[in-house]
């Protein structure tokens, strides 16, 4: 390795034998290895001149990297909007006894969505590939679970019963932020990295 010396010039005892390795073109300036020396003039060949015709050729690629870079950035910046669909994961959107998954239980009465300290582990719902973004629980009920995940899919899930996984819904292209029920929980908005925010029907299924 080499060691600079204070003056910018080599230090004969650590660098002797190595050449002007280290040079300034002004005192604190550092101009690198091949610099020339304070006051020194480059003459005959060693001086570079560029041509009219080789000025415009550099001016020429130069705005055609910047062109370039510019589309690439607007690129980046479009959002990437995909058809939104959802796949059902049961036998009939209907219970038998003619409502849908939506309507609460008849032993479900609406809460205050008070909050309290868990006490102990109830159960696990397994479905997403990676992490868990957000987790919504629907309106005044509670009986749905709305979740959004970084595998940038939305799931509902049953809270009541058999607790699978009612919905799966697709309809962004990179994780999902977060998610927000309506007041009757017919409807729900999610938001995505993918910069779209996207408003879903929770009953309806394509």
């Amino acid at each position: 390795f080499f060691f600079q010396a204070e003056d910018g010039i080599r230090d004969p005892l650590w660098s002797r034998g190595l050449g002007d390795v280290y040079k300034r073109q002004k005192q604190g300036d550092y101009a690198g290895p091949w610099a020339t020396y304070e006051g020194q003039e480059i003459e005959g060949d060693d001086k570079c001149v560029l041509s009219e015709e080789q000025k415009a050729i550099l001016k020429k690629a130069e705005e055609s990297r910047q062109k370039k870079l510019e589309e690439l950035k607007e690129e980046e910046n479009k959002p990437v909007i995909v058809k939104a669909k959802s796949v059902f994961h049961g036998t009939l959107s209907k219970e038998f006894q003619g409502g849908s998954f939506l309507t609460p239980p008849s032993g479900i009465k609406p809460n205050k969505n008070q909050c309290y300290i868990p006490k102990k582990w109830v159960h696990t719902w397994v479905g997403h590939s990676k992490a868990v973004q957000c987790i919504r629980v629907f309106p005044k009920y509670g009986h749905l679970l709305l979740s959004g995940s970084f595998d940038s899919q939305i799931k509902l899930w049953d809270v009541n019963t058999n607790r699978k996984c009612i919905l799966t819904y697709l309809g962004h292209t990179e994780a999902v932020r977060d998610l927000c029920f309506s007041n009757d929980g017919k409807t729900f908005l999610s938001a995505s990295y993918d910069k779209n925010v996207v408003l879903w029907l929770s009953l309806i299924h394509i």
